[in-house]
């Protein structure tokens, strides 16, 4: 079972981590739109763990604020979490609202 802390469909990164070991999808929800700040992309994003029959979804919290999402402002914080959860590649969309699905290679979805 997932890490689940208080936000009803809040999950931790350990939690997460599990998911995506399970066969979920990891989406990356553009917040804001990002802007070039002269070395890097900044904006907001947030993270969410999509079920493989795409009914349920759960977003990633952090431990200290386990009421709102986890907001990552740098696209280096995505690449870096999505590569530390085991996938070879990112997909990120870079408009507000926007949503890009990544799933990890030979994940193993889960049985019935």
């Amino acid at each position: 079972m997932p890490t689940k802390i208080e936000l009803t469909n809040g999950v931790s990164e350990e939690g997460l981590r599990e998911l995506v070991e399970q066969g979920y999808t990891t989406e990356v929800v553009c917040v804001d739109d990002p802007y070039f700040t002269g070395q890097y992309f900044a904006g907001k994003w947030n993270i969410r763990a999509v079920s493989p029959d795409g009914e349920s979804e759960m977003v990633l919290v952090t431990q200290r604020r386990t009421k709102q999402p986890r907001d990552i402002k740098t696209i280096n914080g995505i690449i870096s979490l999505l590569i530390g959860l085991g996938y070879d590649g990112v997909n990120l969309p870079m408009r507000a609202g926007g949503r890009r699905p990544n799933r990890k290679r030979g994940a193993n979805p889960p049985v019935d």
